[in-house]
């Protein structure tokens, strides 16, 4: 299986089914056209219409459908990929399957408040660091 995801000028996707069909290419779905507005122009259009097809082909059919592809002109940009298939264990939930932990708090050592500065003393130790 392989995706092809392609822009065009035009939301008529005509032509290139077309292109997939003289290629010998099996469609399994495709899905509906969506404009978007483009970063930079390509081919001197601002706009153009994604839409991507799923389909079956023999690998050496890829390089002929891609040559076809870049004769086109309504195409703008096109990519073929093949999608890694995606497994999901049965036996793992997607949340976690375990309750939290309850972890012991330290103990709050407080820390023995010093004692507070006179006046008298705090001009004694001003003049010491002022000498």
């Amino acid at each position: 299986m392989y995706e092809l995801t392609a822009v065009t000028k035009e939301e008529n996707f005509a032509p290139l089914k077309e292109v997939l069909a003289r290629s010998g290419v099996k469609i399994l779905s495709e899905e509906a056209p969506k404009k978007i507005h483009m970063f930079y122009p390509v081919k001197k259009e601002r706009y153009g219409f994604l839409g991507v097809f799923k389909f079956e082909s023999a690998p050496e059919a890829l390089g002929r459908l891609s040559a076809d592809l870049n004769l086109k002109g309504e195409v703008l940009r096109f990519v073929i990929v093949k999608p890694k298939k995606v497994k999901i264990r049965e036996n793992e939930s997607p949340t976690r399957s375990t309750a939290p932990r309850d972890f012991l708090k330290a103990p709050i050592v407080k820390k023995p408040a010093e004692a507070a500065l006179t006046n008298e003393e705090l001009e004694k130790k001003i003049e010491e660091i002022l000498k």
